[in-house]
């Protein structure tokens, strides 16, 4: 799950991107800045753009932001 800081009114288009392809998808179109992707592997490597569109107005993409999940949150993992 990720969300961002946008102005009321803006729609987005996520990308997604996997290590193994050499473009990204789109993944979705959401009215609020807020996604959950239920779509991944744990352990493996996702790339994500996001850019806000209003009517034809459309914005450069998002800096990527890349994770890698995990199933128990690093901050809890024994050590």
């Amino acid at each position: 799950r990720f969300d961002w800081k946008a102005r009321a009114g803006l729609r987005f288009r996520i990308q997604k991107q996997e290590t193994s392809q050499t473009e990204p998808v789109l993944l979705a179109t959401v009215d609020k800045p807020e996604y959950l992707d239920e779509a991944i592997d744990y352990g493996r490597t996702y790339r994500y753009t996001i850019q806000a569109f209003l009517g034809e107005a459309v914005s450069d993409l998002s800096e990527p932001v890349t994770i890698t999940p995990d199933k128990v949150p690093s901050s809890c993992a024994a050590k």
